[in-house]
């Protein structure tokens, strides 16, 4: 069925799942049917009728008891509303595998999709809020290292984005640069405090050590990649 729809020959991989739709499947595999067949109706560019199967899949997946597959539901929504267009919408779905007992594949995933997509939409406050939100809520969530580094970057662009302002002769934003900056360095403190062995700790210590020179230094905001 897989290697069906790598190469694209829907039409067969249909014609298979046919005979299993009248068969009395248990939740996990009437799931499993659902997201190929859902699978397939992308594949076909079929892309509304792929949202209809998210409803039976949600269903499958709350009576299998199975935490993984209802994060998985969620993520195939979400992404079937992005491909929409439905930008906010498929938000607001990532949102639902920010919960602190969702596998941390699926709330990174959240993490930097929903960053992504304010970001696309201009809407760094609201990247920066929802994480906020998502750190308070489950400080020490799987996802929780990524939180923080995604958090201090976002606050790092915020203090660049003062200081080319300031230098533009809006002097009024020094303030709000530099509190940018102390937000940021909180950001990657928390994150080496918290997750010293995490795989973002080096990132983290990078960033952190461009804040204190910044501070220490005349300002030239490039920050590291």
């Amino acid at each position: 069925m897989k290697r069906r729809l790598t190469q694209q020959d829907t039409g067969a991989a249909e014609l298979t799942l046919q005979p299993l739709a009248k068969l009395p499947l248990p939740p996990g595999p009437a799931w499993q049917w659902n997201y190929l067949l859902g699978r397939i109706k992308l594949a076909q560019g079929k892309t509304e009728a792929a949202l209809g199967n998210v409803t039976n899949m949600l269903v499958q997946a709350n009576e299998s008891g199975q935490l993984s597959l209802r994060a998985d539901t969620t993520a195939f929504q979400a992404s079937i509303l992005e491909r929409l267009g439905r930008v906010a919408e498929a938000i607001a779905a990532y949102t639902n595998n920010l919960a602190g007992a969702i596998p941390a594949e699926r709330q990174r995933q959240a993490l930097l999709k929903i960053t992504e997509l304010s970001l696309a939409r201009n809407e760094i406050g609201d990247a920066m809020r929802m994480l906020n939100r998502f750190l308070n809520q489950y400080p020490t969530a799987a996802a929780a290292d990524l939180a923080w580094l995604t958090l201090g970057e976002l606050q790092l662009r915020q203090h660049v984005a003062g200081v080319e302002i300031n230098r533009a002769g809006a002097a009024t934003n020094t303030l709000a640069a530099t509190n940018f900056l102390q937000q940021a360095q909180a950001s990657f403190e928390a994150l080496a405090k918290g997750f010293p062995q995490s795989p973002f700790f080096g990132k983290g210590q990078l960033n952190l050590g461009w804040c204190s020179g910044c501070r220490t230094n005349s300002p030239n905001p490039k920050r590291p990649s």
